[in-house]
């Protein structure tokens, strides 16, 4: 298995738990080191077709997973969905795209999973555009829409509340911090 964007919270997951079960996993990253200690990695920017297409033919993996995804960069989110597609169909791979539901306004909800993407956000179209490639590229991959992905740790602002929403509790929006100039503030914390 190939988990393309492996450094993330949900690729890093998904090799946590395919190790776990002894299945054969390789994850990439942009970094040229390994994010975490242990298995293999390979550096990848997705956004490069020509060794995206290497990087998959050589890594002989059965299934590729394509978490990737950049917030702000149609590049690494739509371009490289389409890469990543092109490359797995080339290598005769199966192909797992990990959307979002940002894909849909919410105007509509609850959206059926035949429903044309109507998406408010650069990220969501972007995420839109993906999802058009890969069923044009790779008919026979599979799309995955997930909504808000958080960690056991709840490690961010969002995650907090989500956390804190699940066991009934409240939690403030804003989290206090004592740096003194916005923007060396991390996002969510208010002066």
């Amino acid at each position: 298995m190939l988990i393309l964007g492996g450094s993330g919270l949900l690729g890093g997951e998904i090799l946590s738990q395919a190790r776990a079960q002894d299945i054969d996993a390789i994850g990439t990253s942009t970094r040229s080191t390994s994010p975490t200690s242990g298995g293999h990695w390979l550096q990848l920017d997705l956004r490069d077709r020509q060794a995206t297409i290497e990087l998959v033919r050589a890594a002989r993996a059965d299934v590729v997973m394509n978490v990737a995804y950049r917030q702000s960069d149609w590049a690494t989110t739509a371009d490289g969905a389409a890469n990543a597609a092109i490359a797995t169909t080339s290598a005769g791979a199966h192909l797992v795209f990990v959307s979002s539901d940002a894909v849909f306004s919410g105007a509509d909800s609850p959206y059926s999973e035949r429903a044309l993407p109507d998406p408010r956000t650069p990220y969501g179209a972007a995420k839109a555009a993906a999802e058009t490639a890969v069923r044009a590229i790779a008919p026979a991959s599979m799309i995955a829409r997930t909504s808000l992905i958080i960690s056991s740790n709840g490690a961010s602002v969002h995650e907090r509340l989500a956390h804190s929403a699940a066991r009934g509790g409240r939690a403030p929006l804003h989290r206090r911090c004592s740096l003194p100039r916005p923007r060396d503030r991390p996002r969510g914390c208010a002066p």
